[in-house]
């Protein structure tokens, strides 16, 4: 925690030079990906991706665009379909998605089962 700042407040900020801050401009860059292709151009590794994907795809950040395929080593491909400008989307352990752009929790869009 840092100096002077209130208790709490460090989950709000934007992770910048993180895993996810990269993932995030990967995507933004990308448009359209696979969990593979971000954890690729990042370094980070694929569950990591997937599971950020996940949590964007909750709260309508990204669409998944085609399920994966039967060859194995095949990854479904998902699509950016609302950048929400250029801070880092926070995922909260409570499952909200923070938007530092606009200060505001984003809320799910619709409960998905079965969304991997």
């Amino acid at each position: 925690m840092g100096a002077g700042r209130p208790a709490g407040k460090e989950s709000v900020k934007s992770p910048v030079g993180t895993k996810r801050s990269a993932m995030w401009q990967a995507m933004r860059v990308m448009v359209t990906f696979t969990c593979a292709d971000v954890a690729m151009v990042t370094e980070a590794n694929v569950p990591a991706a997937l599971t950020f994907i996940s949590a964007l795809m909750r709260v309508g950040v990204v669409k998944k665009i085609q399920n994966h395929n039967a060859i194995p080593g095949s990854h479904a491909k998902y699509r950016l379909v609302n950048d929400i400008g250029p801070k880092t989307p926070v995922v909260r352990r409570i499952y909200v998605v923070y938007d530092p752009n606009s200060k505001t929790s984003l809320k799910r869009v619709n409960p998905i089962q079965g969304e991997l």
